[in-house]
């Protein structure tokens, strides 16, 4: 999801649903930049981190400003080794990378990003060298 978006999270968009027979947390939300709906399923090690509320309009998280956010996140990628800029919106580019090099469709990936065209997904989605070599071998011997 986008910064906005997390941000203005509510109680109220997150839905139950199953996976599976499983009761399961979705996020159904209209999303602020493109003014679409997103359905995004929540997995069990995420809900961890929502503490549910029965106040529909209250807040999930307690999100700061995005300049603060950012800079929590280079002081974090700073203590952990990471040698690359880190904000938030380059874990977009993260979870579109990691869900291709699971080899999760790309009409999945550009669903779960909430784009509105598939080549804006495309652009985000860099396919590492590892995930080609891993397809043509899995493919092809």
């Amino acid at each position: 999801m986008r910064f906005l978006d997390v941000k203005n999270l509510k109680n109220k968009d997150l839905k139950n649903d199953f996976h599976k027979d499983t009761p399961i947390k979705v996020i159904e939300k209209k999303q602020h930049k493109t003014k679409g709906f997103v359905f995004i399923p929540i997995v069990s090690r995420a809900q961890k981190l929502i503490s549910e509320s029965s106040f529909k309009e209250k807040k999930v998280f307690k999100v700061l400003s995005s300049q603060p956010t950012n800079r929590y996140l280079k002081d974090i990628a700073k203590a952990a080794n990471i040698d690359k800029l880190l904000t938030f919106h380059v874990a977009r580019h993260t979870l579109a990378t990691n869900c291709i090099e699971l080899k999760m469709p790309i009409e999945i990936v550009s669903k779960l990003l909430g784009h509105t065209d598939i080549k804006t997904t495309e652009i985000y989605a860099k396919v590492s060298n590892k995930a080609k070599t891993d397809y043509m071998f899995d493919a092809w011997n």
